[in-house]
């Protein structure tokens, strides 16, 4: 709303198919076959890349991601409450957090070799993870799941940092991709864009831009791969929960 009361023109529904430098500016050809034309371009797209324009694999590219909402019986929703509780199990780690209209979400990750031991099939995974963690398995008791099946990505390139420039302003996971039990996915999302409007009003350059906001992320990024990397591996998942036990509250 702020945006087109500026001036901005959104379309809504207008996927784009292609995007590619055009003279001093850029092109985007969208679904219909029409074409926009503009001086910059900022790339927000997420965890999906455009086509053209993939990003390198990241420190972690071997996992999958699952998203589930579900309704947890009453009694464990109520035990719950507003907490996020991650569970681990062999190969992957999974979360559980309450989201809007009273469900809950179960978001999980699990290594590509993994999932496909298991047949490559939601229940078989779904169930391995549940004898692997009881208290998972507790909370899911009874539960209902929302959807028919869940929603599913390939290939997330954790640990991705754009540091270098393609011409393009490359905002949130397309320019830094932090694992997603760190939670901080959005704040970077939020800081890039903010601070991409900052350069874009200084009249500074794309590149100037990626070389800043990656002196800001990139360490954030790489340590929370470091441990995401240790998360999925038994001898890492060990020493974490070693860790946790120890000392709670340095991990916390």
């Amino acid at each position: 709303a702020h945006a087109a009361a500026a001036g901005a023109a959104l379309r809504r529904g207008a996927a784009v198919r292609a995007l590619e430098g055009s003279g001093s500016g850029w092109q985007a050809r969208l679904e219909d076959g029409s074409r926009v034309e503009a001086r910059e371009a900022f790339l927000a797209t997420g965890k999906h890349d455009l086509r053209g324009w993939r990003r390198p694999p990241g420190r972690q590219p071997d996992l999958l991601g699952f998203k589930l909402h579900l309704r947890l019986s009453p009694q464990q929703a109520r035990t719950l409450g507003r907490g996020v509780e991650i569970g681990l199990f062999p190969g992957g780690y999974a979360g559980l957090q309450p989201v809007e209209g009273g469900g809950a979400n179960l978001c999980l990750l699990v290594r590509r070799g993994v999932f496909a031991a298991l047949g490559g099939q939601w229940p078989a995974l779904l169930a391995a993870i549940t004898e692997a963690c009881p208290h998972l398995d507790r909370r899911l008791s009874g539960a209902t799941a929302l959807w028919d099946r869940p929603l599913a990505i390939a290939a997330i390139p954790y640990g991705f940092v754009q540091r270098g420039s393609d011409g393009c302003w490359r905002l949130g996971d397309q320019a830094a991709v932090i694992p997603s039990f760190a939670g901080e996915g959005m704040s970077i999302a939020l800081h890039s864009a903010h601070l991409a409007a900052a350069c874009h009003l200084r009249g500074e350059d794309a590149a100037a831009f990626q070389q800043r906001l990656a002196g800001d992320v990139g360490a954030l990024v790489a340590r929370a791969t470091l441990l995401s990397r240790l998360l999925v591996r038994p001898g890492g998942q060990a020493l974490l929960l070693g860790a946790a036990r120890a000392l709670p509250f340095a991990l916390s």
